[in-house]
């Protein structure tokens, strides 16, 4: 029983040193653009390998049609052109203006749906090109690039997943080094500490909660400085979130827990913080002691990295156990945390989706071509050429 207390108790403090990173992880995300990234090369990819394949020739037809028209410069390279005015035609971010406080890929969306593809892909020279190649054709070309961006997508997220948890495991490394985690240090302590153990389980539930609240408002954050940038207050907003995971890690410690520099190696209290500070008789047992906290720092980095759902996995498979046991003896059952799920804002591409994706298409690609109509009408008049109303940027 001391030993399934100490896995329990240990899987809670890893739950939330767990959800610590996942916030830390999600502000390096957010801050370096890695899904608007990810969505770009997914965007990049489909028209190396589906969109100009299929469409080369009458891009180029429509290249020369407005250079003879004088709508447009002169390209040296059809296919980057095209290709450039395709990805920021799917890309960009109507909301973000060019405002100059933001980064470049705060500029782009970073998720995008079937429909808002489709929508989008009308609004292109690709999207006047698909209808150019005929009525009988729109529907089979708009199903193949969708079918074609949803396999694409799936791919970049599966990309996108293996750089967050290498990215987390990263994070979960350097954290147990700077906080001094040693998961075999922690365990140990577990097993000869009951009230600890206990104490950790029955708070389970309201550890996990309160560090999902402290990692939704630093999301929450972030979407604000992606919106808007880094606003002169908001230093000061990420310098409290900062303290408040710090706070969370100093209420571990509270709890009686081996973690914080009182403790070997950085023996900041000497032998009064931690026994192992005592000085080692001899080289052979001062290396032995060094490599293996090196060692179980690493493991504890690991475990970490694993992330709060796996915990949340571990915990509640390690409580059903538990419960079963302590009803053979008559103990009570331990609370079993329950993972909350945080509220979450619908995408702005899905807030609105019409009735199927070729709608979406047809509808896009017909107002867009009208606009190409009247602007083509405005130059051979001698007009002044507009800007288009929605925001898209046109070659």
């Amino acid at each position: 029983m001391e030993l399934l207390e100490s896995a329990l108790a240990f899987a809670v403090v890893m739950i939330v040193l767990s959800t610590i990173v996942t916030g830390i992880v999600e502000a390096l995300l957010r801050f370096f653009g890695v899904r608007q990234k990810t969505l770009r090369a997914t965007i990049e990819s489909l028209f190396d390998k589906i969109v100009w394949p299929r469409l080369e020739a009458r891009l180029k037809q429509q290249a020369a049609s407005r250079k003879t028209a004088g709508t447009d410069g002169a390209a040296s390279d059809v296919e980057t052109s095209a290709r450039s005015d395709f990805v920021n035609g799917m890309t960009f971010n109507p909301a973000a203006g060019s405002s100059d406080r933001l980064l470049s890929h705060q500029k782009r969306i970073d998720v995008l749906s079937v429909v808002a593809f489709a929508e989008r892909l009308g609004r292109t020279d690709v999207g006047q090109a698909i209808l150019a190649e005929g009525t009988a054709a729109v529907e089979p070309i708009i199903q193949d690039f969708t079918r074609s961006f949803e396999r694409f997508s799936s791919a970049g997220r599966e990309v996108f997943r293996k750089n967050a948890k290498q990215a987390a495991i990263a994070v979960g490394i350097v954290l147990a080094f700077a906080a001094n985690i040693d998961a075999g240090r922690l365990f140990t302590t577990l097993m000869d500490n009951p009230d600890v153990r206990q104490s950790l389980i029955e708070q389970a539930g309201e550890a996990a909660e309160a560090n999902q609240k402290a990692v939704a408002t630093l999301q929450a954050l972030q979407d604000q400085i992606a919106e808007n940038g880094l606003q002169d207050n908001q230093a000061e907003e990420i310098k409290t979130q900062i303290g408040e995971i710090k706070g969370g890690l100093e209420a571990l410690a509270s709890e009686g827990l081996p973690i914080g520099h009182s403790f070997y190696p950085y023996c900041t209290q000497g032998t009064v913080g931690d026994k192992a500070c005592a000085a080692s008789p001899d080289n052979a047992t001062r290396v032995e002691k060094a490599v293996s906290w090196v060692l179980l720092t690493i493991v504890a980095g690991v475990l970490i990295g694993l992330g709060g759902p796996f915990w949340f996995r571990v915990f509640s498979g390690l409580s059903q156990v538990f419960q079963v046991l302590r009803a053979f003896r008559g103990g009570s059952q331990p609370e079993q945390a329950v993972p909350e799920k945080l509220p979450t804002t619908p995408a702005a591409e899905a807030s609105a989706k019409p009735e199927s994706v070729l709608d979406a298409f047809k509808v896009a690609a017909d107002a867009q071509a009208q606009v190409i109509a009247q602007r083509s009408g405005q130059v051979a008049s001698g007009q002044a050429n507009p800007q288009p109303a929605d925001g898209v940027p046109q070659t």
